[in-house]
């Protein structure tokens, strides 16, 4: 994830948390949200679902 992307008080949160899975996961979301911002409302909800849906699969 690049920092300059994301609010620093957003970014400096994530770097606390201790577990690195969940740190990881919450970054993974934070760079998708920015790298999707601009993409209309449907077409971003279901990218948003397929990105979560790999996600559980991976950890199952």
């Amino acid at each position: 994830m690049d920092k300059p992307e994301v609010n620093r008080l957003i970014t400096d949160k994530v770097d606390e948390i201790e577990d690195e899975d969940q740190r990881a996961f919450i970054k993974q979301i934070l760079k998708f949200e920015r790298d999707n911002l601009d993409q209309p409302m449907p077409r971003y909800s279901d990218d948003y679902k397929d990105m979560l849906d790999d996600i559980v699969s991976e950890n199952e």
